[in-house]
């Protein structure tokens, strides 16, 4: 369940920089020569710096679900891995006991 919410906010966030990058994209690929919007480009630097800082914030929360999904990954792993055994064990002693019931009759 962890794992699955892990990945749903890894795609929610891998969606959410590539429509940064996209509106970054639109932002500085219209270049005004007009002296005229010289604010208008101060803003609009401003508007590409913010989105670049956002979209760093977003790339190490990413990095960082993404290795809490790896380690959640390789527990469940680990967990399995002793189920496994556990069960195991129970399956050999349930057959012991039943060959003690059979021995004792």
């Amino acid at each position: 369940m962890v794992l699955v919410l892990s990945i749903q906010v890894i795609i929610q966030t891998t969606v959410t920089i590539q429509s940064l990058l996209n509106y970054s994209s639109s932002l500085t690929g219209h270049h005004h020569h007009n002296s005229n919007n010289n604010s208008n480009n101060n803003s609009g630097g401003d508007i590409v710096a913010s989105l670049k800082s956002e979209l760093e914030r977003c790339l190490v929360s990413n990095k960082i679900k993404r290795q809490e999904a790896a380690e959640l990954k390789e527990e469940m792993r680990k967990v399995k891995k002793e189920m496994l055994e556990f069960k195991q064990r129970c399956e050999r002693a349930e057959l012991l006991s039943q060959e003690q019931k059979v021995s004792y009759l």
